[in-house]
């Protein structure tokens, strides 16, 4: 979601004409839908969907096929929900070009939880899908990597998530965090910014730091938690008897945020699969190093650019990771010269809107090319 919202947003501030149709379900927080209104960004919102997976409503195709009359080039986002299996379908009726972004979800590991209405959707309605759009947008090139396991023959756009300028400007310090958590004043820490969720391999970190040797460095787990999953992450911490040392401070944004990413000994990701992870350019752009599973896509930044380093799905390989970076000041010096350059460079939302000005323009083709609506 902060994904398109931040691709949306950027793509309006070099002037192009950008709508989104989205569906909501009953008691999400819509409050996004208002920001982008706010900037002129318009939005249909349908709801309140039925069904969790597929999110259907009877009013999807009608709104949909409302808004193609003026597309030029339709972008979706995700594979599940009725949506955008409508989108696709009446955009490729019509011979308005697709570009179908999977956000990691045709990833095996994603594609293994909740397997069988998987299994069906990816028979009758996923390959379909898949077999009718114009082009496939992956974050990495780890991610685009399902793309010919799923016999896909057509364009492939590798084009990475971005990130907001504003917050690669300011130099937090750390009032808030030292305010809000007095234990963590003065301390080094490792944090973990991220939703409660079993995919993040909180397991395999909370064991790797039970180490007594990290017994001097608490971890911060940073994050909502919308499935309920933090009661395992607790009865994990008292029974590894580390609950003096970690710290779990619920979601956190703004100032805060940006105070336990740039403060922070490092970042630590050990997810058991990560299309992209966007917390790790966030880190880097903060100074700080960071430590990846090689589940994460974007395990190749950290490992040419020296910021961090990659690790197995083991608690015995995170816990060597983590001794690499603490005991080598490389990392740390790296990250904080040449971060903020890096994310500057290849990963602000302006430049990879841009880009994305020219890849629907080829798209379009034989269409005017001179204001392209999404």
């Amino acid at each position: 979601v902060f994904a398109l919202s931040g691709l949306v947003r950027a793509q309006k501030e070099i002037g192009m004409e950008v709508s989104v149709v989205t569906t909501f379900r009953k008691g999400d927080d819509n409050s996004l839908v208002n920001e982008l209104e706010e900037i002129g960004i318009p939005v249909e919102i349908i709801g309140p969907v039925w069904d969790k997976t597929i999110k259907y409503h009877p009013g999807i195709a009608s709104q949909v096929n409302s808004s193609l009359v003026s597309a030029d080039v339709v972008h979706t986002h995700g594979v599940w929900e009725s949506i955008h299996h409508t989108a696709i379908s009446n955009a490729s009726r019509v011979g308005t070009p697709v570009v179908m972004r999977p956000c990691g979800m045709l990833d095996p590991w994603s594609l293994s939880q909740s397997s069988l209405p998987k299994k069906v959707l990816m028979k009758f309605r996923i390959l379909r899908d898949i077999k009718s759009c114009t082009a496939m947008h992956f974050t990495t090139e780890m991610e685009s990597k399902v793309a010919s396991q799923l016999g896909y023959r057509g364009r492939v756009i590798i084009e990475p998530n971005g990130l907001d300028d504003s917050p690669l400007v300011e130099e937090p310090g750390r009032l808030l965090l030292d305010e809000q958590f007095p234990i963590l004043k003065g301390q080094d820490y490792i944090l973990f910014l991220g939703r409660m969720h079993h995919k993040k391999g909180l397991d395999l970190l909370l064991r790797a730091v039970a180490d007594e040797k990290y017994a001097g460095l608490p971890l911060v787990l940073a994050g909502p938690d919308r499935t309920g999953y933090l009661e395992t992450v607790q009865s994990l911490i008292s029974e590894l008897g580390i609950g003096n040392r970690v710290i779990v401070t619920g979601s956190v944004d703004g100032e805060l945020k940006a105070e336990l990413l740039s403060n922070a000994r490092l970042l630590a990701l050990s997810s058991y699969q990560e299309n992209f992870g966007n917390v790790v350019l966030e880190a880097i752009g903060a100074g700080t190093p960071v430590l990846v599973s090689d589940q994460v896509a974007l395990h190749d930044v950290v490992t040419s650019e020296d910021m961090g380093v990659v690790v197995g799905c083991t608690v015995d390989s995170i816990r060597d990771g983590l001794e690499r970076i603490l005991t080598n000041s490389k990392y740390s010096e790296n990250a904080e010269k040449e971060g903020k350059h890096l994310i500057q460079k290849r990963f602000t939302w302006a430049a990879i809107a841009s880009k994305w000005y020219s890849y629907y323009s080829q798209l379009v083709g034989s269409r005017s090319t001179s204001g392209v609506q999404v």
